[in-house]
Parts: C-alpha cells; structure tokens; sequence
C-alpha cells in the first residue's frame, strides 16, 4: 500500500508538472522541468531508501526482529520511566521544601511564644531559647532551597532573608531593652533614697527631743514606703498611672526635705541633701524606666510586624511552592499522558509492522504445505527472503523435490519388495525343515555332554580323595622328618660328650704319668736317706705301682672311647643320612599333593567347563526352537509384507 500510494503520488505530481508545462512560457516550462525533475529524483529517492529498509528488514532473523522490537519497547519504557522519575523528583524535591517550610514557621511560632513570655517573665531562660531559636531561624532561612530558574521563589527567598535577618535584629534590641528595664528596675528597687531615709530615722531616734525631724523623718518613711509600694506596682503593671504617682512621691519628698531644710539648721542637713540628690536620681531612673518601657512597646510591635512579615513571606512562600507543586503534577500527568499515548501508538505501529513481517510469508508458507498435504508435488518454490521463513521455504522446496524423488524410489522399492517377499516366504520354508533337523542334533549333543560331565565329576571326586590321603602321608613323613632330626641331635651331644671323656681320659694320664715320675723322686730320696728310708721307699713303690696300673686303665679306656667315638661319628653320619632322605620323601610328597591336587582343580574345571558347554546346548537347543518358531512367523510376515507391499503402492499413487 504504501508503494502503491507513493506511486500514485508520484503519477499525479507528473500529471501536474506535465500541466504546467503547457501553460507557462518556454522560460517557466524550463524551471517546472528542473523542479519536476528534482521531484522526480527525491520521490524515487525515498522509494528506494524504503524499499531498502523494508529489503533489510525482511532479511533479518526473526530473533532479531523481536529483539528490534523488544529493544524499541524497552528504550519507550525508559523514556516513560525517565520522564515519571524527573515528574517525581520534582514533587519529592517540592515536598522536601515545603516541608522545611512547614518547619521554619513552626518555628516562628514558637519565637512568638518565647518573646512574649520573655517579656512578661523577663526569664533567661527564654531569651536563650529564644536567641538559640533565631540562630535556628537565620540558618535554616540561608539554606532553604529554591529553584534558580524561579524567579518568583528566588525573590520570595531573599525576602525571607532580609525580614529574618530583620526580626533577629529587632529581637536583639528587644532581649537588649528587656534587660536594661531590668537594670533600671533594680536599681530603683535598691536605690540610696531608701538607706538615707533609714538614716534619718534612725537619727531622729537618737535625737531626742528633736520633734520637728521626728516629723519629718516619720513623713519620709511613709512616702518611701508608698514609694516602694508604687515602684513593685510600676514593675508589675507598667502603666501611666504607677509613673506619674512614683514622680509626685519624690517630688513631695523634694519639696519637704526643702522646707525642713530651710526651717531648721541642725546637722541633718547633709542627710536631707543627700535624700534630695538620689530622689532626682530616682527620678531619672523613673524617667528612664518609662522612655525604656515605651521602647519595648515600639520595639513589641515591630517584632510583631516582623514575625507577621517573616510569617507572610513564609505563606506566600508556602502557596507558591503549593502551586509549582501542583504545576509539576500536571506537567508530571501531561508528560505521561503523552509519552504513554506515542509509546503505545510506536507500540502498536511495531506489532502491526511485525506481523505484517510474519503473518505473510507464513501464509505463503502454509499455502504450500497445504498443497503437499493434497499431494500435488509439482510446486516450485522460490524466496529471496533470507530470514526463518525464506530457510523454511527454501527447506519446504527441497522437502518437496526430494519427497517427489523418495516417492519414487519407494514406488520402485515397493515392486522390488513385493518380489523379494514372495523369495523369502520358499526360503523359510526350507529353513524351517533345516532348523528342526538341527534342534534333534542338539539334543542329542546335549545329552552325550551331560554323561561327560558327569564321568569329569566322578574323576574330581576320585582326585580328592587321592589328594587327602597323599596329604596324611605327608603329614607322616614330616612326624618322621622331625623324630630323625631329634635323633642326630640327640647323637651329636653323645659325641660331644665322648670327646669330653677321652680329655678327662688325658688328664688322669698325665696325673698317673705325673706320680710315676713323684715316686721315682721319692725312691732316689729313700735310697739316699739309708735305714730311715726304707718304709718311705716301700710307700713310693707302692704309689708308682698304682700310678702305673692307672695309666695302663686310662690307655684302655682311651682306645676303648675311641672306638666308641668312631662308632658314634658312623652313626651320626647314618641318621643324617636317613634325616636327608626322609625330606627328599616329604617333598616327594608334597609334590605329588601339588600335582593330585592340580589333577583336581583341572578336573573340577572341566567338569564345570563341560556344565557350561552343556547349558550353552541347552541353550542353543531352545534357541533352536525358538528360530522355527521365528522361522514360521518369517513366512507369516513375509506373506504380510507382500499384502502390505501392494497397499503402500496404492497409498503413493495418490502423490502425483
């Protein structure tokens, strides 16, 4: 549509140049030409600025596309967010104002309360509150925020400023006549005037017959009695009327101390001057008191004019504030308004322009699967989309064409098969004759397997047995072993101890050997002694004969411990003979063990080999059945196969 209109557009621009070059001059037809021609170009332009667009949004991916949009909606939203967020910075900075504003005439009320109470109470503890207050006052003034770009708040603010600043001046000078009232006050309440009063009474008591200033002095303690009585009246009342009666009390104190002075010349005069003098200082505290106590008044007033201007200004202040408020909410809703009304009108021209994108070519798309779900396979399919959907036509096109190849393969398939199933069917039938006569074999074959295993059975038994008592006669030869070992033990201590008799054979030779040659001594002595060694020499005779006799025993016993000695040393050598001999037997034995019981294992093994093979048989024995049975359903399905040959070839004669 758009296309089309900026056709028609285009058509009726050229309709109207082509008017206007027939009705102006050649002049004029020249400059319609170049504007004509210019139009011509920026409308061909802009057409194929569009039809580049639209080009290069078509060929985006569909994620893309939707990410595009998405990203569009997103960035609407933040620009909705953005212009909420400034809306309600606005109203919160607006809100944080009025709010200092609600505080600073809290405020201002609560220094109406301290000024007042201060000046009836004339307590320190307001004027500090109330000068802490004012501090309060200055700074939170100087750091109330206004929008620079307001002039009207800008204004306001340094109005604010100046009659702050001008209420803190006055209530200084306030707080500063509070105190110099009370200055003057106490001074007035504790003046001279009084002590000299109670000088003079005091003197006139000591006086004694002094009637004339017992008088006066009496008339003077009643005046300053009333005189203290109108002074606390003046403190607590300040009126006119307190004033004017304190002046005529000291002036009636004036005028008697006068006339007593004038009519008496004692020495009372110095206390009367003196009476005189602080009355007219009195006096001038009065006077004092009263320009001061007018001052307050004046001063109250402009205090109250200034809270009352700080207080305007703070209203005015206050409305305005109220009003940008209120201006703000509905700039706030304006914008919002606005920014949801273009955000949901981009919105909608987004959805409208992405299932425009969609809705059509999956309509193209849907229409040619339609015509293959009819079977007509003649379409041709072409895109230049390069999106999902230009694939997926390009992809629906090569479904077609190779599903019109596969349809006819598969109707060539079809014959082949319906021949092949007819082949199968006499093969079966041959193959079943076979698998029978081959399950009788195995039958057969399992059961001479089964009479094997149990002859390997009989032979593992028979090996056992063999191998236990070959054990028993190992266990003999090794009892056997061990005695003949004892034994050689047992002979070569003997011959051990046959060595240690023929060395004790030795020693009692050399002892006899020894006593031989001691008698030979003892003879050769005797001969020498004569007669009285006669009995001596028959003693060493005698001794030499035994010594003889013993060697002659010893010799004998040697030789016949020789004999022995050889004889034990034979058979020592015998039994470790035989001790050898029986270890050769005992690893004889345990060999033969080995071997019977490795006979056993081997056997044991073969019988459970021949127990495997007989179970694998039986096995194939039942597989074998189970193949016929195959075998039949073969030939069964193989005749299905054919029938069902002949309805899949009716079935893709419906795709053309």
């Amino acid at each position: 549509m758009f296309f089309a209109g900026n056709r028609l557009r285009l058509h009726s621009r050229r309709n109207q140049c082509d008017g206007n070059h027939r009705k102006h001059n050649f002049i004029k037809v020249n400059a319609e030409n170049d504007d004509c021609s210019k139009t011509y170009r920026n409308r061909d332009k802009r057409m194929n600025i569009s039809s580049m667009v639209s080009s290069g949004i078509e060929n985006l991916k569909i994620s893309r596309k939707l990410l595009l949009s998405y990203m569009l909606l997103i960035i609407i939203t933040f620009f909705i967010y953005a212009f909420a967020s400034h809306g309600l910075e606005s109203i919160s900075n607006n809100n944080v104002r009025q709010n200092k504003t609600s505080e600073i005439s809290k405020l201002l009320d609560n220094l109406k309360f301290y000024n007042v109470n201060f000046r009836y109470t004339k307590s320190i503890e307001y004027a500090e509150l109330q000068k802490k207050g004012l501090d309060t006052l200055i700074e939170q003034v100087r750091l109330l925020e206004v929008d620079k770009r307001d002039n009207v708040s800008s204004k306001i603010n340094q109005q604010l400023n100046i009659a702050s600043a001008d209420y803190k001046k006055i209530s200084d000078d306030f707080v500063g006549s509070i105190e110099t009232g009370r200055v003057i006050e106490l001074n007035m309440q504790k003046s001279a005037v009084f002590d000299v009063g109670e000088q003079l009474t005091n003197k006139s008591r000591s006086a004694g017959f002094d009637v004339g200033l017992g008088e006066f002095s009496s008339y003077i303690n009643l005046k300053l009695k009333d005189l203290r009585f109108r002074i606390a009246d003046l403190v607590a009342s300040k009126n006119e009327e307190s004033f004017v009666k304190i002046e005529n009390i000291l002036k009636d104190i004036i005028k008697e101390s006068d006339n007593y002075n004038s009519a008496s010349m004692n020495s009372s005069q110095e206390l009367i001057a003196e009476l005189k003098k602080n009355a007219d200082v009195m006096i001038g505290n009065a006077h004092d008191f009263r320009k001061n106590l007018i001052l307050q008044n004046e001063l109250f007033e402009k205090l109250n004019q200034g809270s009352n201007e700080t207080y305007a200004a703070m209203e005015l202040l206050s409305k305005h504030q109220n009003m940008q408020t209120k201006n703000v909410i509905d700039n706030a809703k304006t914008i919002m308004l606005v920014a949801s009304v273009s955000g949901s009108i981009i919105a909608l021209c987004i959805a409208y322009f992405m299932t425009r994108h969609i809705s059509k070519p999956l309509n193209e798309t849907l229409n040619i699967s339609s015509r293959i779900a009819s079977g007509d396979l003649s379409a041709s399919v072409i895109s230049t989309r390069k999106d999902e959907f230009g694939e997926l036509l390009v992809s629906i096109g090569m479904m077609n064409d190779r599903l019109k190849h596969i349809i006819d393969e598969v109707k060539v398939g079809v014959d082949n098969v319906s021949k092949a199933s007819a082949e199968i069917s006499l093969g079966n039938s041959d193959l079943s004759i076979r698998t029978d006569q081959q399950s009788s074999a195995l039958v057969q074959t399992n059961n001479n397997i089964k009479q094997l295993s149990d002859a390997m059975k009989n032979n593992a038994q028979n090996a056992e047995y063999a191998s236990i008592r070959t054990n028993a006669a190992s266990a003999n030869a090794e009892n056997g072993g061990l005695i003949v070992k004892n034994v050689i033990i047992k002979m070569k201590t003997i011959s051990e101890n046959s060595s240690k008799i023929s060395d004790i054979t030795n020693v009692i030779n050399g002892i006899a050997f020894q006593t031989n040659i001691l008698a030979l001594n003892a003879a050769v002595e005797a001969a020498r002694a004569g007669e009285h060694g006669k009995g001596f020499a028959v003693v060493a005779g005698e001794v030499r004969t035994l010594a003889q006799r013993s060697a002659i025993a010893a010799k004998e016993i040697e030789n016949l411990l020789s004999d022995a000695v050889l004889n034990i040393k034979d058979g020592v050598s015998l039994v470790t003979q035989s001790g050898e001999t029986m270890e050769q037997i005992v690893s004889s034995v345990h060999q033969v063990n080995l071997i019977i019981e490795d006979i056993a294992r081997v056997s044991e093994k073969q019988s459970k080999w021949l127990s495997d093979v007989h179970d694998a048989v039986s096995k194939m024995d039942i597989t074998t059945k189970q193949n016929a049975s195959l075998v039949k359903e073969s030939a069964i399905a193989s005749t299905s196969l054919a029938e069902q040959a002949r309805q899949l070839n009716t079935l893709i004669s419906v795709f053309s």
